[in-house]
């Protein structure tokens, strides 16, 4: 459970996962029970790999778009 006041990725895990976008809503479950204040390290590396999911959601989109 993420720390008072930290925003959880739920929402997006369950909006990306709704849109197709499997890789990022899998992201963002990984993220979702890691605490940034307790586990700074483990928080580190889920928010980099929504991140990277991230741009890849947004390359694909810009891709459709510019077919």
């Amino acid at each position: 459970m993420p720390a008072s006041g930290v925003k959880s990725p739920t929402p997006s895990k369950g909006a990306a996962r709704g849109v197709g976008t499997f890789s990022m809503g899998e992201a963002a479950a990984d993220a979702e029970p890691v605490d940034p204040i307790t586990n700074p390290d483990p928080a580190i590396q889920v928010i980099e790999a929504l991140r990277v999911e991230g741009e890849a959601v947004q390359a694909f989109i810009a891709d459709y778009l510019a077919a």
